[in-house]
């Protein structure tokens, strides 16, 4: 038996490891009152939340993260796949996510875990796993801020076509006055969005394993060798009781 899994563990394809982790950075940092206000700046952490931890981590096991690793490291040829280009594209799918493992660690941090054949390619997996993560989390914040220019640049507009149609110099005024204040909310907002902040800092860089990580050769030859121990000795006190009667 001791050989047998000794040929076995010759025979599978080896696995090398690669793994890198990240901390969420506080979404606020980017928030236009930390910018402007320095009276506030000592309430935001540079650290995130849970909450932007739960973002990143949804985020990184996204189709979309996943499918940019597949055509940026063009999986699909590494995985030796022939098929058609959407089947392709599912298969190598179902190989990278059975190749990889994302969780959130109790020290709050983000880790890609991944494995692959070829010990560069599973870090480079890991690596573009965590890039494309920061780059649509970081997307998404300045998206949001994006939305609010629109709509602050829409109000304004409206408001100076109504301005024109006052004729009260008190009312002009006093309406001037509101479309300033909008105008200095949407120039803060204008900056705030210029701002270039990641949403993770990366803890543990992607490195890979020298050696295979899987299959478990040591595990699996000191299993067998002692399940064949186990049943000798019990074959042995069968083959005695036998005797014996």
């Amino acid at each position: 038996m001791t050989i047998t899994a000794t040929i076995v563990c010759f025979i599978l394809p080896k696995q090398y490891y690669a793994s890198t982790t990240a901390l969420p950075v506080n979404a606020q940092l980017t928030d236009k009152a930390r910018i402007f206000n320095n009276n506030i700046q000592t309430l935001y952490a540079v650290y995130g939340t849970d909450d932007d931890l739960d973002r990143l981590y949804i985020t990184a096991k996204t189709r979309d993260v996943l499918l940019f690793v597949i055509d940026s490291l063009k999986l699909i040829a590494h995985y030796d796949i022939s098929a058609t280009q959407s089947k392709a594209i599912e298969d190598a799918l179902g190989i990278l996510k059975k190749n990889i493992a994302i969780t959130k660690t109790e020290n709050g941090a983000l880790k890609i875990e991944v494995w692959d054949k070829n010990a560069l390619f599973a870090e480079a997996i890991a690596a573009a796993i965590l890039q494309r993560t920061d780059d649509q989390a970081t997307g998404m914040m300045q998206q949001n801020n994006e939305n609010i220019i629109v709509k602050l640049s829409s109000a304004i507009s409206e408001k100076e076509q109504q301005l024109k149609s006052i004729a009260d110099a008190d009312a002009r005024q006093k309406f001037s006055d509101q479309i300033a204040e909008q105008q200095k909310i949407l120039d803060e907002f204008v900056i705030a969005a210029k701002v270039d902040q990641p949403s993770l800092m990366i803890l543990e860089k992607p490195y890979h394993s020298f050696y295979p990580d899987k299959p478990k050769f040591f595990f699996i030859i000191a299993a067998a060798f002692l399940l064949s121990f186990f049943f000798s000795i019990l074959c042995v006190v069968i083959i005695e009781n036998v005797r014996a009667k």
